[in-house]
Protein backbone atom coordinates (compact mmCIF):
# COMPACT_ATOMS: atom_id res chain seq x y z
CA UNK A 1 0.00 0.00 0.00
CA UNK A 2 1.36 3.41 -0.94
CA UNK A 3 2.01 5.94 1.77
CA UNK A 4 -0.10 9.10 1.53
CA UNK A 5 1.27 12.28 3.03
CA UNK A 6 -0.60 14.24 5.68
CA UNK A 7 -2.58 17.19 4.27
CA UNK A 8 -2.48 20.70 5.71
CA UNK A 9 -5.62 22.05 7.38
CA UNK A 10 -7.70 24.38 5.21
CA UNK A 11 -6.97 28.00 6.02
CA UNK A 12 -9.53 30.75 5.64
CA UNK A 13 -10.23 31.41 2.80
CA UNK A 14 -7.56 28.99 1.48
CA UNK A 15 -3.84 28.26 1.77
CA UNK A 16 -3.16 30.60 -1.14
CA UNK A 17 -5.93 33.16 -0.69
CA UNK A 18 -3.46 36.04 -0.46
CA UNK A 19 -1.48 35.57 -3.67
CA UNK A 20 0.75 38.47 -4.60
CA UNK A 21 -0.21 40.34 -7.77
CA UNK A 22 2.01 41.49 -10.61
CA UNK A 23 2.06 44.95 -12.26
CA UNK A 24 -1.15 44.12 -14.15
CA UNK A 25 -2.92 43.14 -10.89
CA UNK A 26 -2.97 39.49 -11.98
CA UNK A 27 -2.34 36.92 -9.24
CA UNK A 28 1.09 35.33 -9.53
CA UNK A 29 0.75 31.56 -9.49
CA UNK A 30 3.04 28.65 -10.27
CA UNK A 31 6.59 28.56 -9.00
CA UNK A 32 6.82 32.28 -8.27
CA UNK A 33 6.96 32.96 -4.55
CA UNK A 34 6.58 36.13 -2.56
CA UNK A 35 9.50 35.35 -0.28
CA UNK A 36 11.44 32.73 1.63
CA UNK A 37 11.31 31.39 5.17
CA UNK A 38 14.23 29.59 6.82
CA UNK A 39 12.35 28.15 9.82
CA UNK A 40 9.56 25.61 9.97
CA UNK A 41 6.04 26.18 11.33
CA UNK A 42 6.28 25.05 14.96
CA UNK A 43 6.13 26.73 18.37
CA UNK A 44 9.89 26.08 18.71
CA UNK A 45 11.00 26.61 15.11
CA UNK A 46 13.66 24.44 13.50
CA UNK A 47 16.06 26.81 11.77
CA UNK A 48 18.30 26.37 8.76
CA UNK A 49 21.04 25.17 8.69
CA UNK A 50 20.24 22.07 10.73
CA UNK A 51 22.98 19.69 11.95
CA UNK A 52 22.03 16.02 11.68
CA UNK A 53 23.43 12.83 13.19
CA UNK A 54 22.62 9.19 13.93
CA UNK A 55 19.38 7.50 12.92
CA UNK A 56 17.03 10.24 14.15
CA UNK A 57 14.17 11.17 11.82
CA UNK A 58 14.00 14.98 11.63
CA UNK A 59 10.59 16.53 10.90
CA UNK A 60 9.89 19.94 9.38
CA UNK A 61 6.36 21.29 9.67
CA UNK A 62 5.48 23.04 6.42
CA UNK A 63 4.08 26.60 6.76
CA UNK A 64 0.52 26.87 5.43
CA UNK A 65 1.55 29.42 2.80
CA UNK A 66 4.60 27.48 1.52
CA UNK A 67 4.54 26.32 -2.10
CA UNK A 68 7.85 24.44 -2.04
CA UNK A 69 10.98 23.73 -0.06
CA UNK A 70 14.51 23.95 -1.40
CA UNK A 71 16.99 21.73 0.44
CA UNK A 72 20.74 21.30 0.16
CA UNK A 73 23.21 19.04 1.92
CA UNK A 74 25.66 21.69 3.12
CA UNK A 75 28.44 19.36 4.22
CA UNK A 76 31.23 17.32 2.64
CA UNK A 77 30.54 15.34 -0.52
CA UNK A 78 30.62 12.10 1.49
CA UNK A 79 27.51 13.10 3.46
CA UNK A 80 23.98 12.22 2.33
CA UNK A 81 20.45 13.01 3.53
CA UNK A 82 17.27 11.00 3.00
CA UNK A 83 14.19 13.09 2.14
CA UNK A 84 10.65 11.71 2.29
CA UNK A 85 6.95 12.41 2.77
CA UNK A 86 6.87 9.33 5.02
CA UNK A 87 8.24 9.22 8.59
CA UNK A 88 9.59 5.68 7.96
CA UNK A 89 12.72 6.37 5.92
CA UNK A 90 13.96 2.79 5.69
CA UNK A 91 16.09 1.17 2.99
CA UNK A 92 13.38 -1.48 2.65
CA UNK A 93 11.10 1.12 1.01
CA UNK A 94 13.50 2.52 -1.57
CA UNK A 95 10.76 4.36 -3.44
CA UNK A 96 9.66 6.37 -0.40
CA UNK A 97 12.75 8.55 -0.12
CA UNK A 98 15.37 10.39 -2.12
CA UNK A 99 19.03 10.73 -1.10
CA UNK A 100 20.63 14.13 -1.63
CA UNK A 101 24.31 14.93 -1.21
CA UNK A 102 26.54 17.99 -1.49
CA UNK A 103 27.44 17.12 -5.08
CA UNK A 104 23.73 17.16 -6.09
CA UNK A 105 23.26 20.87 -5.46
CA UNK A 106 19.92 22.22 -4.21
CA UNK A 107 16.77 20.10 -4.68
CA UNK A 108 13.26 21.58 -4.79
CA UNK A 109 10.16 19.73 -3.56
CA UNK A 110 6.57 20.93 -3.95
CA UNK A 111 4.84 20.96 -0.55
CA UNK A 112 1.77 23.17 -1.03
CA UNK A 113 -0.61 20.44 0.23
CA UNK A 114 1.78 18.66 2.60
CA UNK A 115 1.95 19.35 6.32
CA UNK A 116 5.30 17.65 7.08
CA UNK A 117 8.52 16.59 5.35
CA UNK A 118 11.00 14.15 6.89
CA UNK A 119 14.81 13.91 6.80
CA UNK A 120 17.34 11.35 8.03
CA UNK A 121 21.10 10.86 7.73
CA UNK A 122 22.01 8.48 4.91
CA UNK A 123 25.78 8.79 5.28
CA UNK A 124 28.35 10.94 7.06
CA UNK A 125 27.39 13.85 9.32
CA UNK A 126 25.48 16.23 7.04
CA UNK A 127 24.16 19.71 7.66
CA UNK A 128 20.77 20.41 6.06
CA UNK A 129 20.28 23.88 4.61
CA UNK A 130 16.68 24.63 3.62
CA UNK A 131 14.22 27.38 2.86
CA UNK A 132 10.50 27.38 2.12
CA UNK A 133 9.23 29.34 -0.89
CA UNK A 134 6.33 31.39 0.46
CA UNK A 135 3.44 32.71 -1.64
Amino acid sequence: MAYTFSIKPIASPSNFGGLAVDGNRVSMTGVIGSGIQTVDATASPVASPMSMSGTTVYTLNVPTNAASIIVHCAAGASAGIRVSESPTLTSVNLLTYTVISNSDGPCQYDVSRQSKIYFQVDSGTPVLAFHFVIV
